[in-house]
This record gives C-alpha cells, structure tokens and sequence, in this order.
C-alpha cells in the first residue's frame, strides 16, 4: 500500500492505547492502526518501549513501506507537560528512525488540530478526563483543565461515573433523591448492592477509566427518564461549558467556534445539549458542534503541514 509512495505519520499515545494513522501528502488516509500503548513514565519524561517500536515498524513493513520514504511524524501524547519531555521523546525517535520532520505535542493539541483543522476556535475534549485546547485571532494558544480526577477532569467521564455512585449510595441511604441508578450501578459492577459498590471503591485504587465506565449505565437510566441521572448528564455539560467559555475569554473570542471532541461530549446528547445551550446563553454567536475526527486525525494534520513547512505549529507543549 506504501510501496514507493512519500507518506507521512500521526500518533496519538495514551496510558492505554496508540493510534497510528498513515496518510498520504495530499489529505487522504492510508491506513489506521491502533496498538497496545508504547509509553511509560519516568522520571521527567517517557520512554518508548521497544515493543511498540517493533509493532510500528511491523505496521510499516506490512503496508509494504519504508522509513526513509516518511517525510514527517507527529506525535501527540498524553501526560505530555514540558518541552524537556518533549526533548527526550523526540532525541530518542530520532535516533531510531530519522525522519525529515519529528513533531511532539500534547494529545490536547492535536485534538483541537482534528477538530478546527487550525482554524481559530476551541476544542473541548471530554472522554476519561477533560479539557480544553484553543486558538485565538492573533494566534496565541492556550489550555484549560486537565488537572487530573483529583483535582479537576469536570464534566469528563470519570466525573459523571464518581457523582453517579455518590448520589446512589446517598439514596441508597434514603439521604437523596431515589433513582434507578440504585439498582443499575451494581448490576453492571456484577455486585449485590450500593454497600458492595462502596467497597468495590476502596478495594483497590480504581483507574479512572474504571469509573468512567459507569457512563453509559447513567446514559441509559436518563433516557429512560431517571431525573437524577438526566441531572448528572446536564451538570457535566454546564462544567465543559465552562470550561470552553473561560477558555474563550482567555482568547478573546467573542464569536468563537467551539468544538466537542470525545465519547461523553459527542455521544451522549444530554450532555451536548446542555454544553450547547449553556454556551449560547453566554455567547449567542458561538457556533457550537462536536466531530467524530479521532485526535490521530489531527496528529496527521499536522505531520502533513510540517512535511510541506507550510504551517507554524506553535508550541510542542
């Protein structure tokens, strides 16, 4: 499929997961992948493991590609907080495959890169976590959020999954509102009932991922007409409303483009709507969307632009 053809690289790694795309120079998608996730921390940095180089390099050799007709690579990359990580990811690529362009960025930018195709605007991506990434008139980036479950990650997936087990086992105790959640929260957990979630909580630190889980259980009750769980859903659609319009303000965007990426925010439509609806009301010329484009849809883009040199991408982190 590659044979004899320039092409160029997106990557979007994350704790779990790596998509690689393959994508010709003028805008068409040659091949999707998506492997077992070839980093962990250390230190200040990350280091690729020699696994997932391997499982890269067998993608290439299986399109029937070679390295040296790559004319770029960018990387986007979850966790990603300095240039000096940065650095490190970059000098190590490098010496194992030199390529004409090696980009590194965080797996916020190139979301927002799938999402506006660089266009000024902000990309609100809601999935495990939450963030948001955009782009002012002038040019100027900036980022809000992603601060983690302990401290932030509003309106994300794990957000929803942590207050919907929090308002159950309140209700469970007769201190809430009832809700179906009550019953629905331990059958999906294969357990007996909200005492046996809360020990399931505490057994062992639970992955974020774990929590988020719970998303589409709440999904289901609020389409049903679970009060409680349809109020979940809105609430974590005003807190990424919020976050966009803090972002837009940063911007100075009074008319911004503002763009869902991500399973929560494009696949559940209480959430969207709300998010939707509480933007309007503070930006009444907001143009408000969500895209199904993957991040490694904008990691491809920008492989491709600095492959023709023809866009100054800004900041690596």
């Amino acid at each position: 499929m590659l044979t004899g053809k320039p092409f160029v690289i997106g990557v979007d790694g994350g704790a779990t997961k790596l998509d690689i795309a393959f994508g010709d120079l003028d805008g068409g998608l040659l091949h999707h992948a998506r492997l077992k996730s070839g980093y962990s921390r250390e230190g200040e940095g990350f280091s690729w493991s020699d696994t997932v180089y391997g499982a890269l390099c067998r993608t290439l050799h299986d399109l029937g590609g070679d390295i040296s007709d790559c004319r770029a690579i960018c990387l986007g990359l979850a966790g990603l907080n300095t240039e000096a990580q940065a650095e490190v990811i970059r000098d190590e690529l490098m010496r194992r495959c030199a390529v004409p362009q090696l980009v590194v960025k965080e797996d916020s930018e190139i979301a927002y890169y799938a999402a506006t195709k660089g266009r000024p605007g902000i990309a609100v991506i809601a999935g495990t976590g939450s963030v948001a990434y955009g782009r002012g008139l002038n040019g100027d980036f900036t980022k809000l959020g992603g601060h983690g479950p302990l401290v932030g990650d509003e309106g994300s997936g794990y957000d929803i999954g942590r207050r919907a087990v929090s308002h159950a086992i309140k209700a469970y105790e007769r201190r809430e509102e009832p809700t179906c959640l009550i019953e629905d929260i331990p059958r999906e957990l294969g357990l007996k009932d909200m005492l046996d979630v809360r020990a399931w909580v505490y057994q062992a630190p639970r992955k974020s991922s774990e929590l988020a889980s719970l998303v589409p259980v709440v999904y289901t009750a609020a389409k049903k007409g679970d009060k409680v769980a349809k109020e979940l859903l809105e609430f974590a659609g005003i807190e990424l409303a919020k976050l966009a319009l803090a972002t837009a303000d940063h911007l100075e965007l009074d008319e911004p483009l503002i763009v869902g990426i991500g399973g929560v925010i494009s696949n559940v439509n209480f959430v969207f709507e709300s998010f939707r609806s509480t933007i309007l009301a503070a930006r009444p010329k907001a143009q408000v969307k969500v895209t199904e484009d993957k991040p490694v849809y904008g990691a491809l883009f920008l492989a491709r632009h600095a492959a023709s040199q023809k866009l100054c991408v800004g900041r690596s982190v």
